[in-house]
């Protein structure tokens, strides 16, 4: 059953999880630039602050975003605001441009499995995967289990991050134009928290004259907003309905 409101339940949570809005670049660092000086900091930025309306309206939600102004955040300290707070879902909004004026739309990705992983290098460190897996593990287990540990829950991170993109792309499909393969990967650092379902959604193309249009218009920023804010709400009550059974089963 599909919610009717934005960010709508048909579960009553318990506890409210916490969404990370992270609207792309800022400050310094434009993004991608279009026609008449549009720019992608200024327009993921409004967007952002619609979706998180959006989402604390529902009641259902608590809401961070990881800038509020025209602020510049490394990417880095993006995912590691997302950690330091547990966020349930991390959200990172763009809107790019691509050398071939043709290709628009909407689409969100999740992390490429076989991408190469920057954190490995801090995960390497034995202390890190500790952090990690801090509250699952007594301090002291073997290393190899540490290590199966940090795996099984990067696998259930990127399971979710999955769900999440697979929800949004259902709720936004009937009334947004989006691009031939909706959920895609790749290798973005944004979407690498181990602990941290994380997805990037990509608005549309701002080298694309019908995507800076609509982009432009404040019509289908709620719509799409709302439609995304619809997704979110039925991947938490997809994973609310999962943990139940599994109780249930026990």
């Amino acid at each position: 059953d599909t919610p009717t409101q934005p960010g709508g339940s048909n579960i009553e949570a318990k506890t409210r999880p916490l969404v990370v809005i992270d609207p792309g670049h800022g400050g310094v660092d434009s993004g991608a630039r279009g026609p008449g000086g549009v720019m992608e900091k200024d327009i993921v930025l409004a967007f952002a602050l619609k979706l998180q309306d959006l989402l604390v309206q529902s009641g259902r939600f608590d809401v961070a975003l990881t800038r509020e102004d025209d602020s510049f955040l490394k990417l880095e300290d993006r995912v590691a605001l997302a950690r330091q707070n547990k966020a349930d879902l991390f959200i990172s909004i763009h809107a790019d441009s691509f050398q071939q004026p043709e290709i628009r739309g909407l689409s969100v990705y999740t992390r490429d499995e076989n991408a190469t992983d920057v954190l490995d290098r801090v995960l390497a460190d034995q202390e890190n995967k500790a952090d990690i897996i801090a509250g699952l593990a007594p301090p002291q287990m073997a290393t190899s289990v540490v290590d199966l540990l940090v795996d099984l829950m990067r696998r259930e991170m990127r399971r979710q991050s999955y769900e999440a993109a697979q929800s949004i792309v259902h709720q936004v499909e009937p009334s947004v134009a989006l691009r031939k393969f909706p959920v895609r990967q790749a290798n973005f650092l944004v979407l690498q928290a181990p602990d941290v379902p994380s997805i990037l959604v990509e608005l549309g193309f701002l080298s694309n004259s019908s995507d800076i249009a609509n982009l432009k218009q404040s019509g289908w920023q709620d719509r799409t907003a709302e439609a995304i804010a619809r997704g979110i709400s039925a991947f938490f009550d997809e994973m609310q309905q999962g943990n139940d059974q599994a109780s249930a089963e026990k």
